[in-house]
This record gives structure tokens, sequence and C-alpha cells, in this order.
């Protein structure tokens, strides 16, 4: 069995309709005081809080957008027309804080680190900068600037995967040659055309984020605080982004995060930027659902064949793990992560193990249609990432990008932040979604290949 849940990229293309949930109101500005009459239903350390800015430090004082300005990258083409900005921004929220606990202590000194893209274009009206979230009205760039905050938090055991899998395999322009030890090439149709868009390392510790050791986060609503104390201090550097249009982007466990550091943020008295939205790609975000659809899609997809052992086998894993959910409470008592459920995933990729060349290989968790070397089933996917992570962790790369201050090199998952963050007392952030929905609109999407998150069951049952 797996130590932890195993959340991982979006793996395919968004070949079904996507989903947008539309909201049931839209009560003004986000954050704005007109919201705070509805927080009754919200869970008690999610109500309206004022956040104490932390106290500034040296640090705080040096920081301009100069100092972030990157002007070129190892193998990046002379050519290149890319206006990039990266680097550290403390995130320690006061210790005063609602929900503080000893990984937001005086001792903890974490430090996100984001890497920004901005625009490449400046769209008239008739453009769209989101097709799916058009639908929703969305203004042109021409009358508001559009800022992602992308999220790309992953499962190795754990969250603690590093964004730069969504900057340089996914959604972000620039791409590795295969092989050619560090050649970068651009390409189009990345997010970044229309919209300024912001990969953070979070928590702390991943990526190229830095956190003293042993002082990881460990509750969901302690790393929304710590997205919000890095927000606070980046519009500071930044502060022609707060009036921009501000979007939540993010994948896989990022259906976790989002929830939560949207509900921070909309009731923050310190963030004035207007949130407009969220967006969920293939998201892990209602376990009492997702756990049990796992087979219904091994079933569907034809990953485990009707009638088999394999289904019998995995059956009985769900049946154990909807017992043992239901003793717990029920679908308003689950947590974020419930260890025995995993045995369902796992029992679905160890029924795939077949031998080829005398190498035993399983089902792709991102890519159904896919396989890979057991017991990996998707985690050496996409090949991408035998370039990348070389890249990423040679020195005078990690200068370009101002991360210098990371101690050691980068990896795509942090197995320190991955064992912290049980989230043993968060709450799924399905239970978020219904009052999120009565201030901003969700845009959910999921390629249609995908097992290790599937959507499909729980959009249903919304």
């Amino acid at each position: 069995m797996v130590a932890g849940p195993v959340r991982n990229r979006l793996s395919s293309p968004p070949t079904v309709s996507p989903r947008q949930v539309e909201p049931r109101t839209h009560d003004g500005a986000a954050g704005d005081d007109a919201t705070t009459n509805k927080t009754a239903r919200s869970p008690r350390r999610l109500q309206r809080r004022v956040f104490p800015r932390a106290p500034i430090t040296e640090l705080d004082t040096a920081m301009s957008a100069a100092n972030f300005y990157i002007p070129t990258l190892p193998g990046l083409p002379a050519d290149s027309t890319l206006s990039m900005y990266g680097g550290h921004i403390p995130s320690l929220p006061s210790t005063s804080q609602v929900g503080a606990t000893s990984a937001t202590s005086s001792e903890s000194d974490a430090h996100l680190y984001f890497f920004m893209l901005k625009a490449r274009h400046i769209a008239d009206k008739e453009r769209t900068i989101f097709w799916s979230v058009k639908r929703r009205g969305l203004h042109s760039a021409s009358a508001h600037s559009l800022s992602i905050l992308y999220s790309d938090d992953r499962f190795n055991g754990g969250p603690g995967c590093s964004s730069f899998d969504g900057s340089m395999m996914e959604v972000g322009p620039l791409r590795l040659e295969p092989g050619s030890k560090g050649t970068l090439k651009e390409i189009d149709s990345a997010w970044n055309e229309y919209a300024n868009v912001v990969f953070v390392d979070q928590p702390a510790g991943t990526g190229y984020s830095y956190v003293s050791t042993n002082k990881y986060v460990h509750e969901m609503d302690e790393a929304a605080n710590h997205v919000v104390e890095f927000m606070t201090r980046f519009y500071t550097v930044f502060p022609e982004f707060q009036r921009h249009d501000t979007y939540l982007a993010g994948e896989s466990f990022a259906g976790q995060y989002i929830p939560y550091i949207a509900r921070a943020i909309l009731d923050s008295a310190r963030i004035k930027t207007p949130l407009k939205g969220v967006l969920i790609g293939n998201g892990w975000i209602d376990p009492y659902s997702q756990y049990p659809a796992y087979l219904d899609f091994a079933l569907q997809s034809g990953v485990i064949k009707k009638g088999s052992a394999a289904e019998t086998q995995v059956r009985q894993a769900v049946k154990e793990c909807m017992d043992a959910l239901e003793s717990r409470g029920g679908k308003l008592k689950v947590k974020v992560h419930t260890g025995l459920c995993e045995a369902i995933l796992q029992g679905i990729t160890d029924a795939t193990v077949t031998s080829v060349n005398g190498l035993d290989v399983c089902v792709n968790n991102y890519d159904v249609r896919l396989t890979d070397s057991y017991p990996a089933c998707g985690m050496n996917w996409p090949p991408d990432l035998a370039d990348i992570t070389p890249y990423l962790q040679r020195e005078d790369v990690k200068k370009a990008f101002h991360a210098s201050r990371h101690d050691g090199g980068w990896t795509e998952c942090n197995g320190g932040v991955g064992s912290n963050f049980w989230a043993s007392e968060s709450v799924p952030a399905v239970q978020l979604l219904p009052k999120l929905l009565d201030e901003i609109p969700v845009l959910l999407f999921a390629g249609d290949q995908d097992l290790i998150c599937v959507s499909d069951a729980w959009v249903h049952r919304l």
C-alpha cells in the first residue's frame, strides 16, 4: 500500500467538455463586507478575520520589482521577448493570527518562491483571455488586466511538489529540448498569452521555497494563511497587480488548496485585489465521492475487466473504505486523507501489472492509455522530467531564477513537506464550495483519461 495519497499531473488535455459551475449570487466585490452576513455556515476558523501584518524584516525593506527581474535564463533563445520575474517572498504569518501553529512561530523563516511571466499581449474587447471563463462575461485585458496565481500541488506520498511542473511542462511558455542538457524553447498558446501568470511553490519547503527544518505547515488554513501573507507582500513589490482581476488556478491536490486560499483571500481585510474566480483541473476535492469512483472509472475505461478477480478484490477495498468513512461520521466528517482508502487505487494499479521484455509495467495513473514501469505507475511521466530536474538543479540556473537562497538542489517533490502535511483537522474543500459559489465563479475541468483524481462522480453529486 502507498503511504499516502498520490495526486498528480493533469494527464491529458481536457477532452471532455469543461464544467463551469455558476455562482448562485454575487454580492459585490470579492472580500466586500456584503459577504460577512453569510459566514455563519462556514467552519469557525474560516469566518472573517483581520490578519495582523507580521513584523517587517530587513528583506522586506530591500524588495522592489527590479530585484526580482529575470533578464534571461541559461539556454533561453537570445531573441526571447518573455518578461519574467522571480524570487523568494516571506510567507510567515503573524503568530497572533488565528490558527497559528508551531510552523508559524517566530523561529520559522518560511519563504515562498514565485516565477512570474507577464502577458505577451494586451487583448482588445473581442479577445478571450480564458475561453472557459469567457462564458462568465469576463472583461478583456483592455478593460481589466488579469492575473493568475497558479499553484501546482501534487502528491508523492503527500503534497509538496513544485509549480515548475506547471510552468515548464503544462501551461507555461517554456519547454526544454529533449536530451539537449539545457536548451529552452518557447511554445505558443501558453496561459501568459493574454494574462500574467504567477507560479508559486507552496507550501513552504516545496520546490525552490524554503522553511526551517521541522517547521512545515500541517493544515489547510495554515497553508492558506501563508499564501495570504505572500500575496500581501507580493503586492508591496508589484502594487499595480492589486488592481488586476485575479484568478486562482491549479490542478490535482490544488483542488484542496484553492478553495481554502480563495476563502482566506475573501475573508482577509489586507488583500484588496478583486478575486474573480478559481479554476481547478482534475481536482482532488471530495474524497468521499472520489474514492469509490476509482473502481467505476477503472471498469468503464477497461483498466480492469468486469467480473474479474481484480474487480472483486478492489470492490472489497471500496467496501472497507466506505465502512471506515461511515464509522467516522460519514460525508461531513471525512478528512482530506484516509490512508485505508488508498488501497483502492493501489489495488487497481497492481491488477494491471504485466511483464514486457522482462520489465514489469503498469497503467499510467495520469493517462490510462499509457503504461509506466512498476511501481511508478505514472510517477516517471511525463518524460520531460528527465531534462527538467538536472536543469533546475544547476547553480547557474538557480542564480538566474533568483533562487540561490534555497539550500540544496531542486526536487520535484519534497518528501518532508508531504509527510508533514496530512491535514488531519481540515475538512475537505468540497465543504467550502457552496459559500464560495455565492461569491465567485468556479471552473472545473478534467482530462477524460485521468485515473488519479477521477472528477466526474463528485461533480454530478454537487
